[in-house]
């Protein structure tokens, strides 16, 4: 996956204030949801995402990450508790305008459609479009360095069905990179990809990150999110039960407490969080 040095995010270190206060650009107060109003799915969240953090979600199957990614990206609405992005209510933001703001990349997307992989990267670009809603010059650079940063451009003439599932997900994160988000949401982007990419989109990621773009992920393996989060939540039947750096949180004690698993950790020499191995 070729790294480039893009503009993507240009001008993004914008910081919001009221009454002198930095506010978050996301924040979840007491946040509940439930499926078809009786399973309860999330209870009592309570999140504060800053600029520039890279938060990972992490838990068991079945603890709610994807449905609180879903929360945090205005895809669902909550149950209870409030939602806000960048201080204002989800409820009271159109779709195009959380898209000016909010990347989200689900893990699971339909693709029987027959589009090239260059339309699908464009189609990032649909809250920045005006008048007739045609792409530019602008536009068509934007989308050629995001599918050259995620490894697709050599397929760009290819249709999306075509692809094998690791490709489909690399197509999916350049369309979210296209739109010039504040903030890139991605659940599991590294599910369906092989060792080589999952450690290279890790890196992307990183990247989009140090030049401004504050990153939301839910990823299984505790060992990535040992070396790339700077905050983590730990999930548990709907619940955080944990929170906070990812040295303090990926310890045995905590671990055991939300996964249920005795495992074996190893030390870096950077003083980072420990590696981690299942007994």
């Amino acid at each position: 996956m070729k790294q480039t040095s893009p503009n993507i995010r240009k001008g993004c270190q914008s910081t919001f204030w009221k009454d002198g206060v930095s506010l978050p650009l996301i924040d979840l107060s007491a946040v509940s949801f439930l499926y078809n109003g009786t399973i309860k799915a999330l209870s009592d969240i309570n999140i504060s995402v800053s600029e520039g953090d890279f938060l990972v979600i992490l838990g068991p199957n079945g603890s709610g990450k994807t449905t609180l990614l879903g929360i945090m990206s205005g895809v669902l609405k909550p149950s209870g508790g409030r939602a806000l992005l960048e201080g204002k209510a989800f409820s009271s933001l159109d779709r195009k305008e959380i898209a000016r703001t909010i990347a989200y990349v689900p893990q699971h997307i339909q693709v029987d459609f027959p589009f090239t992989v260059r339309e699908v990267v464009l189609m990032g670009r649909f809250a920045h479009l005006k008048g007739l809603g045609i792409e530019g010059k602008a536009d068509m650079e934007i989308a050629d360095e995001a599918m050259e940063m995620t490894g697709v451009a050599h397929l760009a003439d290819r249709l999306i069905h075509q692809l094998s599932g690791g490709e489909r997900q690399r197509v999916f994160i350049a369309q979210a990179i296209t739109a010039e988000p504040k903030i890139l949401m991605l659940d599991e982007p590294i599910s369906s990809l092989d060792i080589k990419y999952q450690s290279q989109m890790m890196k992307l990621a990183q990247s989009l990150n140090n030049k401004g773009i504050t990153i939301v992920a839910t990823i299984h393996d505790l060992n990535y999110a040992g070396m790339y989060a700077k905050n983590i939540i730990l999930l548990k039947k709907g619940i955080i039960s944990a929170s906070g750096a990812p040295k303090d949180m990926l310890n045995r004690d905590i671990i055991r407490q939300v996964f249920d698993v005795e495992v074996t950790t190893i030390e870096r020499d950077n003083g980072s969080a420990p590696f981690i191995f299942a007994q």
